[in-house]
């Protein structure tokens, strides 16, 4: 968008990509890559989940003072990441967020990874059916 210090710009795929020193290209993502140095101890690529993962925090941080909730489930991308960039993200939420409802609140990966967004548009649909059988058996007969 052209904007700066806004969330995405400091916490998105393309930025994590500069910051570890990889070039971006868009619809390629840099994360396995990033997964790879990360596991070989790069130096660059840790600092980048590092602040990466601050920025990430702060952000949680201000999501916390607003709507004060017991959870904050970190998915997407970040996923994978999560295991390198906890405590950064902690100590980010921690910087910025009230102390009585950042301590509240637990900061957890999500646990569906990748397949989160595919399993809640499968669980909006099921959902009515789940909810209601006869009328989606009812819709059916009307159909026929």
């Amino acid at each position: 968008c052209g904007s700066r210090g806004c969330w995405e710009t400091e916490v998105g795929e393309e930025a994590l990509a500069r910051r570890a020193g990889l070039e971006f290209s868009p619809g390629v993502s840099p994360v396995p890559e990033i997964v790879r140095r990360a596991d070989e101890g790069d130096r660059e690529t840790l600092a980048a989940l590092s602040e990466v993962g601050r920025w990430l925090g702060i952000g949680i941080g201000n999501l916390i003072n607003i709507f004060n909730p017991d959870m904050v489930v970190v998915g997407g991308f970040f996923d994978q990441l999560y295991p390198y960039m906890s405590g950064a993200i902690e100590r980010g939420a921690k910087e910025i967020a009230l102390k009585a409802p950042f301590e509240a609140c637990a900061i957890r990966p999500s646990e569906l990874g990748t397949k989160a967004i595919l399993i809640g548009a499968a669980e909006l649909v099921l959902g009515e059916v789940v909810a209601d059988p006869p009328a989606l058996i009812d819709g059916l007969s009307a159909v026929g």
